[in-house]
């Protein structure tokens, strides 16, 4: 059983601010479009890494697939062995856990309820590999070096004068097409001898502030945002262009439900916060730090439905006021 502690490790990647003299804060750099970024990216990975990436660019995701060459798990024995206990510990612990939009209304459906169990730790426990942690890490610092340098308008200019540069901007975004990065990256690697593969979906601009020089959000709230499943599948196996996948170009809707989902699973496991009794106040709290953090508001309703009694509670988006912090 894959040991749900398992963490992910980051590259302490920073980003080079070109700090400028006088009105102007810096000289127009190198003209990157999402062309250049596109194959900026895939020469890194080519080139510096020696990967074999298949990528594809959509208007709002860019999907990244790595097979590996090894394996993507491993055992590892603990420090202590073995260890058994006769006294239960009574934790809150989700059963069941699923977000979804229904055009504009949010549902919730959730089975979380205090339960009590024995300790009983074989010693042992499923990590992930060296390989595939220091994959992972080149992948996300490829990114960084290749989208970061996207300018929306290429060859403008930037001023250090806020106010200036904002009406600057506003008369440039009236006259020209700004070329954006897409909100979403995929990253799919897989393990193509077990049929084993890790998905992970990240925010483009979560990405920028957390691996800026003063990152704008903690490594914990990171973790909530980065969302990561680990899954088998037969068709995964001898595929080496990430042809299983059927690409689609990710939602907001869909990326805020499954960060709702990881959020749920981050509070119950992981919070140095530990969740109180009252899980109706608890997931509202969630719901509104997700939609909070990304000014969504597309929401007309939000339904919890509690899926040990049936019971749903319904609230509406004026309500997610008194669950922000």
């Amino acid at each position: 059983m894959l040991n749900p502690s398992i963490k992910y490790f980051f590259s302490c990647l920073l980003v080079t601010a070109l700090i400028g003299c006088g009105e102007m804060a810096s000289a127009p750099g190198p003209v990157r479009t999402l062309s250049e970024a596109d194959v900026k990216f895939a020469k890194i990975c080519r080139e510096e890494f020696k990967y074999s990436v298949a990528t594809r660019r959509l208007p709002n995701s860019v999907w990244i697939y790595l097979p590996l060459d090894g394996q993507l798990l491993d055992i590892k024995a603990s420090d202590e062995g073995p260890v058994k206990m006769d006294v239960p510990s009574k934790q809150i612990k989700v059963l069941f856990n699923e977000a979804k939009f229904v055009d504009k209304h949010l549902i919730v459906k959730y089975d979380i309820a205090k339960t009590k169990s024995y300790l009983q730790d074989y010693g042992y426990q499923n990590v992930y590999t060296e390989e595939f942690t220091k994959k992972q890490n080149n992948i996300l610092a490829a990114i960084t070096r290749s989208y970061f340098e996207v300018e929306e308008v290429p060859g403008d200019i930037t001023y250090k004068n806020a106010e200036k540069n904002r009406t600057h901007k506003n008369l440039v975004n009236a006259y020209v097409k700004a070329q954006k990065v897409p909100d979403f990256f995929i990253l799919v690697i897989a393990d193509v001898q077990k049929g084993i593969a890790v998905k992970s979906i990240v925010n483009f601009q979560d990405l920028k502030k957390y691996m800026s020089m003063t990152p704008a959000i903690s490594p914990d709230e990171y973790a909530k945002r980065y969302i990561s499943d680990i899954y088998g599948q037969a068709s995964i196996v001898g595929d080496l262009t990430g042809a299983y996948l059927g690409v689609y170009n990710l939602t907001w809707q869909e990326f805020l439900s499954r960060q709702i989902e990881n959020r749920i699973k981050f509070k119950y496991t992981r919070s140095d916060f530990p969740p109180t009794e009252n899980t109706e106040e608890e997931l509202m709290k969630i719901v509104a730090a997700t939609l909070t953090a990304y000014d969504f508001d597309q929401v007309q309703s939000i339904l919890l439905k509690d899926l040990s009694t049936g019971e749903p509670s319904a609230f509406m988006p004026e309500d997610l006021n008194r669950f922000r912090d």
